[in-house]
C-alpha cells in the first residue's frame, strides 16, 4: 500500500509568489530547517499526487499552518515541499488542506540552474555613458509606421507598441 508522511509547518517565512525564498546549502540543512517549523504530523495518510490532502482531524488546529512538507513511500527520503492556501473543514475528524507546491524548495537539489544572459553589477562611477557596453544585440532601425500626440497639459500621454 502507498502512503504518506505529511508535517504541517508554522512560520515559515516564505510565500508562493517566491518574493523571500530559503537557500541551503544541502538536502539535510534544508530538512533539518523545514523539521523545526513542524507543528503536527500525520503517517500513513493516502499517497499524495494532487494538490489536496485529507487529515483525519478537526480544520480549527491547523489554520495557524502556512507550509507543509511531504513523503510518498514510493520516494524514500525525497520530500516534497508547499505552501498550504486553505485549510477546510470536510466533517467532524476530517480536514482538507489545499496547497500549492513549492517546486524550487521540492528541487532544489536536482535542478541545474544555468548562467545568466546578461549579468549586471552595481559600480561605484554611474556617470552617463561610464560603463557603456556593446552587447551584441543589433536591433536595427526603428520603424515608425504611425504616431499620435495628445498633450493634456502639463501631462503628456506615450504610447509605444511592436508587432
Amino acid at each position: 500500500m502507498h502512503t504518506s508522511i505529511v508535517r504541517l509547518l508554522q512560520g515559515v517565512p516564505m510565500n508562493r509568489e517566491y518574493a523571500d525564498v530559503l537557500i541551503f546549502s544541502s538536502a539535510s540543512a534544508q530538512q533539518a530547517y523545514f523539521e523545526s517549523k513542524v507543528k503536527y504530523q500525520f503517517s500513513n495518510l493516502m499517497y499524495i499526487k494532487e494538490t489536496e490532502i485529507y487529515i483525519p482531524d478537526q480544520a480549527g488546529k491547523y489554520r495557524d499552518c502556512n507550509y507543509l512538507m511531504y513523503n510518498n513511500s514510493d520516494y524514500p527520503g525525497k520530500w516534497f515541499y508547499g505552501f498550504i492556501i486553505n485549510v477546510e473543514y470536510i466533517a467532524d475528524g476530517t480536514t482538507k488542506v489545499v496547497y500549492i507546491e513549492d517546486f524550487l524548495q521540492s528541487w532544489m537539489f536536482e535542478m541545474h540552474v544555468h548562467p545568466c544572459l546578461v549579468v549586471r553589477e552595481h559600480v561605484n562611477n554611474d556617470a552617463v555613458g561610464a560603463h557603456i557596453k556593446d552587447e551584441g544585440l543589433a536591433l536595427g532601425e526603428y520603424v515608425i509606421n504611425r504616431t499620435t500626440e495628445e498633450q493634456f497639459i502639463p501631462y503628456w500621454i506615450v504610447i509605444v507598441s511592436s508587432l
